[in-house]
């Protein structure tokens, strides 16, 4: 049910879904921001514009559900399981090809609230299943990164498949993952081209792990992702090597508006 609204464009249909707190809220900031821009006063939201807000609302809308639902569209769809996970909550997954050509996998959880429900009297309150999260992952097989820019990959698996590659010292992979200007990886040496354009991947040679933190999905086609990555120096003495944790920003863009890759890299300082 859920993709079939998705799958058919009806994203008004997804917006019946969400609890009435959640639309009632939205609406609130909606004309508050309308105020501050001197905007005629808005009484309504899309499913869009409740998505984009979720982080302040009590709602959450993931950034793999952002790019198949709100930027981009389904254009393939399985139901992969449903399960109830407690009395009155069960979860929705399914895979998800998007007109981008990404391949994602979303979870749907729902919840029983009770609801106001039009009746020939006017108005009763009954059990009514809403959607309280939307989250989602890459539809490969856990850990399996990308070796090679490709439509199917998300921007946050472009982002691991270059650390995995810089992590064995495979220079030339984690090249690919970047939008060079000129489309030329330049200089005669791989490793110098690639800490030459950016040098915040100097301390990346080599590292020993990394985590993904979070991802802010600023629009269609430019995402952040932010990420620690690990390591550890030598200590004078001989004794064992300190760890340390370095945290990153990843800028990315969807290039000829199918596949993502990397603009930029930044060392988060101070943090």
């Amino acid at each position: 049910m859920l993709m079939d609204l998705a799958m058919g464009g009806n994203m008004e249909g997804l917006l019946d879904l969400v609890p009435d707190s959640v639309v009632e809220k939205a609406i609130e900031r909606k004309q508050q921001m309308s105020r501050y821009a001197k905007l005629e006063k808005a009484d309504t939201v899309t499913f869009a514009e409740v998505a984009l807000m979720s982080a302040q609302l009590d709602f959450f809308v993931g950034s793999y559900a952002l790019r198949a639902l709100v930027f981009s569209r389904p254009a393939e769809c399985q139901l992969l399981s449903s399960m109830e996970l407690a009395p009155g909550e069960f979860i929705q997954r399914c895979e998800v090809k998007t007109t981008t050509g990404e391949h994602m996998i979303l979870a749907f959880r729902l919840c029983l609230e009770e609801r106001y429900q039009p009746s020939y009297r006017g108005f009763t309150t009954g059990k009514c299943w809403v959607l309280r999260t939307i989250k989602g992952e890459p539809a490969a097989e856990e850990g399996l990164c990308p070796t090679e820019p490709d439509p199917q990959w998300g921007p946050e698996s472009v982002v691991c498949g270059q650390l995995e590659a810089l992590r064995e010292g495979d220079v030339e992979r984690a090249l690919s993952f970047v939008a060079f200007p000129d489309e030329e990886a330049a200089s005669s040496s791989l490793e110098l081209s690639l800490v030459h354009r950016i040098p915040a991947y100097a301390p990346l040679m080599y590292h020993h792990g990394y985590s993904v933190a979070a991802t802010a999905q600023v629009s269609a086609d430019a995402s952040v992702i932010f990420v620690g990555v690990h390591g550890q120096r030598s200590v004078e003495g001989g004794s064992d090597p300190a760890q340390y944790m370095l945290p990153y920003m990843w800028f990315l863009s969807l290039h000829r508006g199918t596949t993502w890759m990397i603009d930029n890299v930044q060392h988060v300082s101070g943090a």
